[in-house]
């Protein structure tokens, strides 16, 4: 398991190189013409050279158009500062939001030391710069993945669904162009943040221990995607999926403020600061809306099908992962809604084996990892001397069971309950048969009666319609039923088949009839 385990994380970490070297192979470094910080980078990372290089404390970027001319051969304005300014209130401002800039404050001034240092061109814009944004983007990308394979290991506690999801979604979507070619857009780094949330919003909810410090590295994250690009405050629409009850007072036990503590809250002060007195020295407001000048019309063609599938950067045409995610969804909440698949006893074996079915189904599933006793019996009707059994039609062996007009009952399967009926965990018992319908059967039932001492305790009725029949032919079924708790050891369980249609003929072969004891750990009531 150890030695598994390191296999996995070795894979990771080459995921990690492979994506560092995608960005030096695929992404023009030093093009004048492509630039790293580029169009809405642009308005984002401006603000640490206006601060840090420009002393423009009143961020007018009166700077920006000379030292935008330097370095880009390319503008679609008529001049470089209208890429991310707008007008507001009768003053021009940077639109842009300034979370972004916090974010590569490190890497800004890390490189600005260098450049100082070595004496190279420390204006903001030359190539060193440009390097570390590119830098940025790659690191949050890889925090991000690296947080959404723990996230996947709390969810599912599997290795290689872990290990595959973040590498498919960064090689298999639009990460991948955020990433390497785009690294100056909000993007990856919404991707980051958001995945850090949520991951902290279950840690909170769903782990014993450290729920003050998940709590306050939830916030962080969730004010870092705020403000990096409001809109994306609607991340919060996911977090009631894991929210469980908790107790407040033990929250306010563990409240320890540790130097990691303090640091943890220092940065959100930090990060605070740094939005608010930007937006109130451009706009004298703490939330002004920078975009009001700018909507969406929705009045005109909504042009959805260009969005989907043109050559324009149509997105099923270019991220076909997305086109094969919506199908994949569909059809699993097709699945679901029909009682083809239970998501709450779902396990490989059943899932692979109906993976396209959309028929409805008789499935019963029991997962394996839970079995804690199992006992079984079958039948398979090979006594062609009773008048019950017919050799003409039958699944395997030399005969099969015949209901029809003048024996609407199968002969009951009297059992004793097993000895671990009653017992910590929770019996079950799984009927599973080869059926033959002929025309015009509407129905056929399966009954469980139990007993005690000849008085009735329990009887279950167990149908299946028409939807789920296929005439002329042999089909596999699954019926199953939770024991009561009621139910003890000393009981007894009668099943039997019931053609309450009559008129026309159903033939069975091959049961099997399964006791069970499973744990709780796939059960909705503990």
């Amino acid at each position: 398991m150890f030695k598994k385990r390191n296999l996995y994380n070795t894979i990771f970490f080459t995921f990690f190189l492979s994506i560092v070297f995608s960005f030096f192979y695929f992404r023009p470094l030093n093009s004048e013409w492509y630039r790293i910080i580029t169009a809405d980078g642009l308005g984002y990372y401006s603000y640490l050279p206006a601060k840090f290089i420009y002393s423009d404390e009143n961020l007018d970027f009166k700077w920006f158009n000379d030292v935008y001319n330097q370095y880009y051969k390319y503008n679609s304005f008529a001049t470089p500062v209208e890429n991310f300014t707008a007008e507001f209130n009768g003053k021009l401002i940077n639109k842009y939001y300034p979370g972004m800039s916090f974010l590569w404050m490190p890497f800004f001034l890390g490189v600005h030391a260098v450049c100082k240092v070595f004496g190279l061109h420390a204006n903001g814009f030359s190539q060193p710069y440009q390097m570390a944004i590119g830098f940025a983007a790659v690191f949050y990308t890889c925090l991000g993945l690296w947080f959404l394979r723990k996230f996947l290991l709390k969810l599912f506690k599997n290795e290689l669904i872990a290990l595959l999801v973040p590498i498919t979604i960064f090689y298999g979507t639009n990460l991948f162009t955020f990433t390497i070619y785009s690294g100056s857009f909000t993007h990856a780094y919404g991707f980051t943040f958001i995945t850090m949330a949520l991951y902290f919003a279950w840690c909170f909810f769903n782990a014993e221990q450290d729920k003050f410090k998940n709590g306050l590295w939830f916030l962080l994250c969730t004010l870092i995607v705020v403000f990096v690009r409001p809109i994306n405050i609607l991340f919060l629409l996911a977090v009631p999926a894991f929210m469980t009850r908790i107790n407040i007072k033990e929250v306010f036990q563990q409240i320890k403020f540790t130097p990691f503590i303090w640091l943890v809250i220092s940065i959100m002060g930090l990060l605070s600061y740094w939005h608010f007195s930007i937006l109130y020295t451009q706009t004298q407001s703490l939330f002004p809306n920078t975009y009001s000048n700018e909507k969406f019309h929705f009045e005109r063609d909504a042009h959805v099908f260009d969005i989907l599938l043109s050559y324009h950067a149509g997105w099923f045409l270019y991220v076909p992962i997305a086109l094969i995610s919506v199908f994949y969804f569909q059809l699993k909440a097709y699945q679901f809604r029909n009682s083809i698949l239970d998501a709450n006893y779902n396990y490989s074996d059943y899932y692979w084996k109906n993976f396209f079915t959309i028929r409805p189904l008789n499935i019963y599933p029991v997962h394996p990892k839970t079995i804690l006793k199992k006992t079984e019996y079958d039948y398979n009707y090979d006594n062609v001397n009773d008048s019950t059994i017919v050799s003409d039609i039958k699944y395997e062996g030399k005969g099969a069971l015949k209901l029809h007009v003048k024996n609407h009952f199968s002969e009951p399967h009297l059992f004793k309950m097993p000895d671990f009926t009653g017992q910590q965990g929770f019996s079950k018992i799984k009927t599973s048969f080869y059926v033959y319908f002929s025309d015009s059967i509407k129905s056929m039932q399966l009954v469980y009666a139990f007993q005690n001492k000849g008085k009735q305790l329990f009887y279950f009725t167990n149908y299946i319609q028409m939807d789920r029949i296929r005439y002329n032919q042999w089909e596999y079924k699954e019926i199953g039923c939770d024991v009561p708790r009621e139910v003890t050891a000393s009981d007894t369980v009668s099943i039997f088949f019931w053609n309450d249609w009559g008129v026309n003929k159903v033939y069975i072969d091959k049961v099997k009839h399964e006791f069970f004891l499973t744990d709780a750990s796939m059960e909705m009531v503990p």
